[in-house]
């Protein structure tokens, strides 16, 4: 539900809840009416009086205590957009520093690829693409001009702005330096802008599907998980959709040709539809050519397509000459006389790609390895293998040349030394590993959230049910094993991991596994605590209204079922069920109103948080599951206990604890955690009831709380990562402490990152490590299809 949705949502909630208490309580005076006579029900009218009474004031209470700026707002003004769109350049162009740095693009300098319009049939009329009044000035021969070299980046961020529409499709062979080319183009409008220009931001196609989501809608939310800050209440409702909206963000959509080929012409229209002026896009240009020329594809509607020469063979000798020493021994001299002389060589043709280039560099240069094989006679007779020999021989030269910091003598946070010891044949074979896994699911993201995907589902059931399992073994033992009652806990135990099992089952039996992408938690109290003061108070406030209509409801119910059973607290009368009943509700609103407004408090980004990567977005996802699990179980779990302890008898204990589970669960929870704090409210009730003792029956509705919140937190995405990585380093797949290792790969130059998720460095190394897999092949493996592979299905069967 979008936040714009969010007021009206509290207000229905509100009139349910109030609609449901004046129910509850009108029950309950009849009830006592006809029971207990008119004196009783008056004095029990008195006291509700009271709680309606201070009703009406808890909103003024929590509007006190809101934020400055922090107020219910249709639109972001024109104010909160400027500083929304300073915010954002200043994050991306931080980001996209670190990673130049990372990958080594300017190292000493950017290779001098030369850049032309195409000649090719795939591109607007000419007209369309430049100013009219610069037209004349820039025909040659009839066609607009586009030149420019990436050493010289500031011509091209020139001719990118004299465009019509500022419309800019980067097309190329493999290797070519696309990404590259985008990546420097981003750095240098970001550095130098001009008055009125958008932020460009780089955005990978993979993961959009026209079909089921618009492209400013996709856009947004990607711009939200990529840059928290930009969803901090200060700065207004909506703020990553209205930056796109009023054309404040210039989207690098990169990677077109990594979308299922059936998506790439629909893509192409959906660009067209939007109008969203300006973009550049990134692709290779036989499949832009292809979905050009597909049904239902076009020309990107005045959009200027760009190609580049191959390079030189005194381009790609003038770069080596520049990374090799002075005087260079072994057989480079020879290489390079091999580039001057010989253009039709293996060689010569496969150095005539920057990423070529770039692989000589880190497997002969930077290790200091003579280059004789690559000019053995007969050894290699396409420029593919001469590619395949240098990706083979990659990983180890990266790890063998940087050693970790921590044993090197470099500066202090070196950003491409790794902080770990990794072994070359172990590091290879992991990364070989995870590029067939992303191979097998037709992707380039390599996103710990979707991990999980490498195992087959029932394992991933299993191992879930397990986890459950030991769970609930755990928490009951430790309440039933010091009294003998170890055989308590590992029925509670395995009952609790088929409920979860079962729970989880149609997470775990579809293709996309958990429904939830990581979740955002931030405790930091730094300039938030009016912000929590507020979230608390409205919390409060909330859970008091469920929490008293809760104990209403429960302690009817429990008066009722105590009345079955003789010499229980329900059978001494109307407030032997009542009294528990409101005590329950008050712990209800105090707990469950602490609890949920700090959860709340913490998913509320600040305008100073900095651009999400893959260890933060797992780490936060991992606060999020914890505080979750507190404030449903321990809420629903307390709750039943205390009341249960107190009335001490099994029927009203399940009953009260079964109404306090099911109010807490409608009122907060989303469909897993109802269930966990359910399961929680009921296990203290029934076991609180059968121990009669309010200290043990208080213990017993904790642990049971507490064990089926942590149960409920198997739904999110950081544990179920966990429990895969448990498995998947058992058996020699990946590393104990996967993400210090592609971490440390990322640094090492092997992936790149985008956002929250790691690529490899290139499509090309991806697919080589995949053919290096030895592990078996996955049968049943949970894998996401786009939405067109899954309409395929549906037409096949």
């Amino acid at each position: 539900m979008a936040k714009s949705d969010g007021p009206q949502r509290r207000r229905r909630l509100g009139a349910l809840a109030l609609t449901v208490l004046l129910l509850g309580v009108g029950f309950g005076l009849a009830a006592i009416l006809q029971r207990q006579g008119l004196q009783t029900a008056a004095n029990w009218a008195q006291l509700a009086s009271i709680v309606f009474a201070a009703a009406p004031s808890l909103p003024l209470i929590i509007r006190a205590w809101r934020p400055p700026g922090v107020h219910e707002q249709a639109v972001c003004s024109r104010e909160q957009l400027d500083q929304a769109q300073q915010i954002l350049a200043r994050l991306v162009l931080k980001q996209w520093r670190e990673e130049i740095g990372i990958r080594r693009l300017d190292d000493p300098a950017p290779l001098a690829v030369r850049w032309r319009l195409t000649e090719l049939p795939v591109m607007d009329h000419p007209g369309h693409l430049v100013r009219p009044m610069t037209l004349q000035s820039l025909l040659a021969r009839g066609r607009p001009r586009f030149t420019g070299r990436t050493d010289r980046i500031s011509d091209l961020a020139a001719a990118f702005r004299g465009l019509t529409r500022r419309r800019l499709v980067i097309a190329g062979d493999p290797g070519m330096g696309k990404t590259t080319l985008a990546v420097l183009l981003l750095r240098q409008l970001l550095q130098h802008p001009l008055p009125g220009e958008p932020v460009p931001v780089m955005v990978p196609l993979t993961g959009w599907d026209p079909a089921t989501e618009r492209f400013r809608d996709w856009l947004a939310r990607g711009l939200a998980k990529t840059y928290p800050a930009l969803c901090s209440p200060a700065l207004g409702p909506d703020l990553p959709l209205a930056l796109v909206t009023e054309r404040r963000v210039l989207p690098i959509l990169d990677g077109l040709d990594e979308l299922p080929e059936p998506l790439r012409p629909q893509v192409l229209s959906a660009l067209n539809d939007t109008f969203m002026d300006p973009l550049i896009l990134t692709c290779r240009m036989t499949e832009y050519r292809a979905a050009v020329h597909s049904p239902g594809g076009d020309v990107l509607t005045a959009a200027a397509v760009i190609e580049p020469r191959p390079l030189r063979p005194a381009d790609a000798a003038a770069y080596l000459t520049r990374v090799l020493p002075p005087r260079p021994a072994g057989a480079w001299p020879a290489l390079l006389d091999v580039l001057a002389r010989d253009t039709t060589a293996p060689l010569t043709r496969a150095l005539a790609t920057p990423l070529t280039l770039w692989l000589v560099r880190r497997v002969y240069v930077d290790t200091g390895t003579d280059p004789a094989p690559l000019l053995s006679p007969g050894r290699f007779t396409t420029p593919g293998e001469i590619t395949d020999h240098l990706f083979d021989h990659l990983v180890q030269a990266v790890i063998t040349t940087n050693r970790p910091q921590h044993l090197a003598d470099a500066q202090p946070h070196h950003p491409f030394r790794p902080h770990r010891s990794w072994a070359p044949e172990d590091a290879r074979r992991w990364l070989s590993f995870l590029a067939d896994h992303l191979d097998t699911g037709d992707t380039t993201d390599l996103a710990w959230w979707r991990v999980h995907q490498t195992l087959p589902r029932r394992t991933l059931r299993l191992l879930i049910a397990i986890t459950g399992g030991l769970t609930y073994g755990f928490a009951f033992g430790l309440v039933f094993g010091s009294e003998g009652g170890a055989a308590y806990g590992i029925t509670f135990g395995v009952a609790g991991g088929l409920t979860v099992a079962l729970l989880h089952w149609p997470a775990t039996s579809t293709p996309t596994g958990p429904n939830a992408e990581p979740a955002y938690a931030d405790l930091r109290l730094r300039g938030r605590i009016r912000s929590l003061i507020g979230h608390l108070a409205a919390r409060l406030a909330f859970g008091l209204v469920f929490g008293l209509m809760g104990g209403l409801v429960g302690g009817l119910v429990g008066w009722l079922a105590g009345g079955l059973v003789p010499g229980s607290a329900g059978g001494r009368g109307l407030s032997g069920g009542l009294v528990p009943g409101l005590t329950g509700g008050l712990v209800v609103a105090l707990a469950g109103g602490l609890a949920f407004g700090l959860s709340e408090w913490a998913k509320n980004s600040q305008a100073s948080e900095t651009a999400q990567t893959p260890p933060d977005s797992l780490h936060r996802d991992l606060r999020t599951a914890l505080l979750n699990a507190l404030a449903f179980g321990l809420t629903g779990g307390l709750a039943g206990g205390l009341v249960v302890g107190v009335t001490s008898g099994p029927a009203v204990g399940l009953a009260v604890g079964l109404a306090f589970g099911l109010t807490v669960g409608l009122s907060f929870g989303r469909t897993v955690w109802l269930v966990s704090g359910l399961a929680g409210a009921c296990a203290g009730g029934l076991a609180g009831g059968l121990t009669s003792k309010l200290s043990v029956g208080l213990a017993v509705g904790l642990m049971s709380g507490l064990a089926s919140g942590l149960a409920g937190g198997l739904a999110s995405s950081s544990v179920i990562y966990l429990i895969t990585l448990t498995c998947l380093s058992v058996r020699r797949r990946t590393p104990v402490r996967l993400m210090a290792f592609l971490q440390d790969a990322h640094r090492l130059g092997l992936l790149r990152q985008t956002g929250a998720v790691y690529q490899f460095r290139h499509i090309d190394l991806q697919k080589r490590l995949a053919t290096l897999n030895t592990s078996p092949p996955k049968r049943h493996a949970v894998r996401e299809p786009y939405a067109t592979d899954r309409a395929a299905d549906d037409t096949t069967n």
